[in-house]
């Protein structure tokens, strides 16, 4: 199918389960479905990022700051501002081992070697903090296992959906995208708007944006074959022929008819008869 030009379309794929399910093991197999549809996309070079909302939630609740100090915070980690952060600080007149873990907080992403810093900037923190980062290398080293060469980089701080996410949160980023592909998380409280919530994990794709970092297939530039939708639904039988015999086959959502993946189109020659055209590549790719 063709995608249209002026829409964002996401696939949205998640999981909920038993309340008594282990976070960790949901979150994984997430983690690798998405990994793994990048891989059948044919998108190789991914770094995954991983967070955990949980490390702020349970320092902020340990420390017991005022909400407006704790909403200047968030604000600020979320721009990874050191500036803004060493204002608020010293505007809140904190000292001591909270004014430490605040200033530094901005600065625990990276490879491995933030799970050490971490530990060592927050020895004090609440048992729960410790519990966090010790799921978080869990996890890398499962990922890592399945994935090999992989690139796995930590964010701490990352808040992104703080107010939905209820644990760790993941991101896939690759070359030549300021965005990630694909994103997601843990949500516990999915259901609780229709009276029972249940713990979840999830991810979303931009499919516009995967399809345009997706490869050309073997074969030839483009290689796909467009079908008009004027035809589309006669024309289905012949569709999945084509498909099941290893092409693409795009049904256009325009009466254009066309596609920049198609260099070629199927026609309908009479009764029960179809054709395959070649393009003009500059009226394929227009």
């Amino acid at each position: 199918m063709e995608l249209p030009d002026n829409d964002l379309l996401d696939l949205l794929l998640g999981r909920s389960e038993p309340e008594d399910a282990p976070a960790r093991a949901s979150v994984v197999e997430v983690l690798g479905l998405m990994l793994e549809t990048l891989g059948r996309i044919g998108i190789r070079e991914v770094t995954l990022d991983l967070g955990h909302v949980g490390i702020f939630r349970a320092l902020m609740d340990d420390m017991a700051l005022a909400e407006g100090v704790r909403a200047a915070l968030f604000e600020a980690l979320q721009d990874k501002s050191s500036a803004a952060i060493n204002a608020i600080v010293d505007d809140a007149g904190l000292d001591g081992p909270r004014s430490s873990i605040l200033r530094e907080l901005a600065g625990l992403n990276g490879d491995r070697r933030v799970l050490g810093a971490a530990r060592r900037l927050l020895q004090d923190a609440p048992p729960a903090v410790h519990q966090v980062l010790s799921a978080l290398e869990r996890v890398a080293d499962i990922i890592e296992e399945r994935f090999p060469g992989i690139n796995i980089h930590f964010d701490l701080c990352e808040l992104h959906g703080y107010h939905y996410h209820t644990g760790l949160v993941f991101a896939a980023y690759v070359p030549g995208q300021g965005e990630a592909v694909a994103n997601g998380g843990r949500y516990d409280d999915i259901g609780r708007v229709f009276g029972r919530a249940r713990p979840a994990t999830g991810f979303n794709m931009d499919l516009k944006t995967l399809l345009t970092l997706a490869p050309a297939r073997a074969g030839g530039d483009n290689g796909g074959i467009v079908v008009a939708p004027a035809i589309a639904a006669l024309a289905w039988g012949e569709i999945q022929r084509l498909r099941d015999a290893g092409e693409r086959v795009v049904v256009g959502l325009s009466a254009q008819g066309s596609s920049a993946c198609c260099d070629r189109e199927l026609r309908h020659a009479g009764d029960d008869s179809w054709q395959i055209h070649q393009l003009n590549q500059a009226r394929a790719n227009g």
